[in-house]
This record gives C-alpha cells, structure tokens and sequence, in this order.
C-alpha cells in the first residue's frame, strides 16, 4: 500500500507474513511494538490512517478501535518478548556447544585420538559441524532480520510503497529460511540424541560384560583361598601331631633308660647282700623316679596345652581373616547385584515407555482404517453397489 493508506488489515497482513515460528515472530513483533511506543511514529501513523481530507465521525472510531488494539498488541508484544529472547539465547547457545564439541572431537581424531566411539561414527561430528554451519546462517539472517526492522522503525513516515513491500518480502525470506533451519537442526538433533542412545546402551551391555567377568574372578580368587586356607589347617595339625610324637618318643626313652638303671641296681644290691643300705637307696631312686615322672608329665602336659593353645590362635587368626575377606567379597558382590538390577529395572521401563507408544500408534492407525473402511461402504450403498469382502479384508 502506499503511504498514508496503511489500514488495519495491512498491519495484520505484516505480522501474519512473519511465518508460523513463534520465537521469531515475536522477537520482530516486539520490534514493531517498541516502534509504536515512539510517540513522533504514533502520531504520524494516526496521520497517515487519517488522511488529508476532512476527519469524520466513522474516521475517528475506527482509529480510536485500532489504537486500542495497537495499545494491546505492544502490552502483549512486550510480555512476549523477554520470554521469547531467553528461548532464543538457550536456542542458539545448545546449538553452539554441540557444535564446538563436534568440531573439537574431529580435530582430536585427526590428531590421532584415541575415541574408538567417535572413529567408528563419524556421523555425530559431521551432524554437529551441519549445526554449526546452519547456526552460523540463522545468526545471519536474524542481524538482517532485525536490520529490516530497525529501518521500518526509523523510515515509517518516509518511507514508500514499493520500498515497504521489498523490506517486507525479503523480510519474510528471511524468516522462512531461520524456520527451515531450525526445523532441520530440530530433526539432526534427534537423530543424534538416537545414536547417542544406541552408544549408551552398548557401553552399558560392555560393562555388565566386564561385572561378570570381575564376579567370576573373583568368585575363583574365593575358592582358590579356601583352598590355601584348609591345606594350612591341615599343616598346622600335622606339625602339632608331629611334635607330640618327637616328645612322647622322647619320654619314652628316659623311661627305658631309668628302668635299666633300677635293673642294674636290683642286680648288684642281689650280688652284695646290702639289704638295708640298698632298700634304703632304692626307696630314695623310687622317690626320685617318682619325682622324675612327674616333672616329666607336668612338662608332657604343658607342652600340649601350649600346642593346643598355639594352634587354637592359628584357627582363630586365619578365621577371622576368612571371615572379613568373605564378608567383603559378599558385600561387594551385593553392590554390584544392585546396580546390576537398576539397569535391568531402567531398561525394562524404557522398553515398557516404547511398546506402550508403539501400541498407541498401532490403535491410532487402526481407528483411522476403521474410518475410511466405513466411508468407502457407505459411498457403495449410497451408489447401491455391495461392498466387495476381499476390498473390506484388506
């Protein structure tokens, strides 16, 4: 329209041709609505919507209307607007960390990294380089959008009608090309949270893998010290059975050897006739054989009590080593049961969300058959023609 025309209908037909984004829409309409509150622009736009001929009564309704209708639109613009430019910034700041984190991973590999994830998938840091290249192209469009809006803001009363309908045109290019964009990033961004997806899943399947190795080891290394632990018992035992014996045959060797000596003295005491002197000598060898023996089985006693104890103090030690060493592998083999069974419960609900959405979709399509199978009988009966059963069974 040319200047001193512009209706209500033309300012509507301005924000409609933004497009269908709501984030760019109302980031220009904010725009347009910081311009309005000029007091110099509003006042020439009542002059332009009034014309140079003579005001009226209808004139002046309809503009007191569309006042209050702009009054309203720069109150909601203005509403929408910090909303809009904080979605915006989030917007533009995700897409650059994913794209600045591709680029960094592809320079790693070609340095010669060692991510074995990102060499076998390349396709993550090509997507991510696509995002960065797209962003870089929005940033653009956006400066050239909000330029067009500055110079409608600053050129409203001067400015023609041709000269409108360009800024407007090129304007609404603009958008439809920050919409595409975006809509294409939306789509490789899915597709690359699907692979990151799939990359978890088998990182997860691997170390459940290596748990299970680990629990096995470690199952072996259990059975391997029980082992260790009754073939020292049984040393033990052996070792205390042994020096018993070496203190038994001992004793007994003494025994043999005082009983020769008794002999020895009955034989010469036969010989001499020595009575007296000899019974008196023998009561005093037989108290101090008696003496002996005791002493002798005193120590005997002693001995084993000290083998016993000793070996007791072996058990016990190598028990409550056991015992620990048992509890700790038991205690770490529930740790990993459990987190063994969280991924398993976490896995069975991801599997449950996907059959139940899968089952959603599957009721969907089969209520809109449904739909078409009864509209196709009911424009054969309508042309009286029965329906065809093979038609309706498919």
């Amino acid at each position: 329209p040319m200047q001193g025309d512009i209706k209500e209908e033309h300012l509507a037909g301005i924000i409609a041709s933004i497009g269908t984004s709501d984030v760019f829409k109302n980031a220009i309409a904010s725009q347009i609505a910081v311009a309005f509150q000029d007091k110099t622009l509003l006042s020439a736009l009542r002059q332009s919507l009034r014309g140079t001929n003579e005001e009226t009564t209808e004139d002046c309704s309809n503009l007191s209307s569309l006042e209050a209708r702009i009054n309203k639109s720069i109150q909601d613009f203005a509403q929408q607007q910090a909303t809009s430019q904080v979605q915006l910034s989030e917007i533009i700041y995700r897409l650059r960390s994913l794209s600045e984190k591709g680029e960094t991973e592809l320079i790693d590999i070609r340095n010669g990294g060692e991510n074995d994830m990102l060499q076998e998938d390349g396709s993550e840091i090509i997507a991510a380089i696509d995002i960065r290249s797209s962003l870089d192209e929005i940033h653009d469009s956006t400066k050239k959008l909000f330029d067009h809006v500055d110079f409608l803001s600053k050129h409203w009363n001067d400015i023609s009608g041709p000269q409108l309908f360009n800024v407007l045109k090129t304007s609404v290019k603009h958008v439809y090309m920050i919409a595409s964009k975006v809509s294409g990033m939306s789509q490789v961004l899915q597709q690359m949270q699907l692979d990151h997806i799939k990359n978890n899943i088998t990182s997860l399947q691997r170390e459940v893998d290596t748990i299970r190795s680990c629990t096995d080891k470690l199952q072996g290394e259990q059975d391997d010290l029980r082992r260790r632990t009754s073939e020292l018992e049984t040393r033990i035992d052996d070792a205390v059975l042994t020096r018993v014996s070496e203190r038994m045959s001992a004793f007994e060797k003494d025994h043999d050897r005082w009983e020769e000596i008794l002999s020895s003295i009955q034989t010469k005491w036969d010989a001499t006739g020595a009575a007296s002197a000899l019974t008196q000598d023998s009561e005093e060898i037989s108290k101090k054989l008696e003496k002996f023996s005791q002493e002798q089985d005193a120590k005997f006693s002693d001995l084993i009590k000290k083998s016993e104890a000793s070996q007791h103090k072996v058990v016990e030690a190598l028990g409550t080593y056991v015992d620990s060493l048992a509890k700790e592998l038991e205690l770490k083999a529930d740790r990993e049961e459990i987190e063994l069974m969280r991924s398993a419960v976490r896995r069975e609900i991801e599997m449950a969300d996907l059959e139940t959405r899968r089952s959603e979709r599957i009721a969907e399509l089969q209520e809109y058959l449904r739909g078409k199978l009864d509209l196709i009988d009911s424009v054969l009966i309508e042309k009286s023609v029965e329906p065809n059963e093979d038609v309706r069974f498919v």
